[in-house]
């Protein structure tokens, strides 16, 4: 498998079906923050991976967390990194292990 980097505007995203397709333990995590755009990129985060696992042929996964709160894809040997910022999302998965960043400038553009 390539390393593939996967990037989306939470703007574009139809939150309520992500939302209602989430893990139990995502919606969880969405629901306890306070701000709705974080909710927002806390659920299209995951949806982003479960999108990228998709291209891949991989349909039934599990996320869990080591114990220094990295997630990590139980029994798949595929890595893979989230990583938001401002009205952006993204995941980066390979068979490596990945680290995906995304930042927002002050100029208002964005970076990756």
């Amino acid at each position: 498998m390539d390393t593939k980097v996967y990037m989306a505007s939470i703007a574009q995203l139809p939150y309520e079906k992500l939302y209602n397709a989430a893990s139990p333990e995502r919606k969880a995590k969405a629901d306890a923050m306070r701000f709705t755009e974080d909710k927002h990129r806390c659920i299209a985060a995951e949806a982003l991976l479960r999108h990228a696992l998709k291209e891949q042929g991989i349909c039934d996964f599990q996320v869990l967390t080591e114990e220094n709160g990295k997630p990590y894809l139980q029994g798949l040997p595929v890595h893979f990194s989230l990583s938001h910022s401002g009205e952006f999302v993204l995941c980066a998965i390979s068979e490596y292990p990945a680290k995906a960043w995304a930042a927002i400038s002050s100029k208002s553009s964005s970076r990756i």
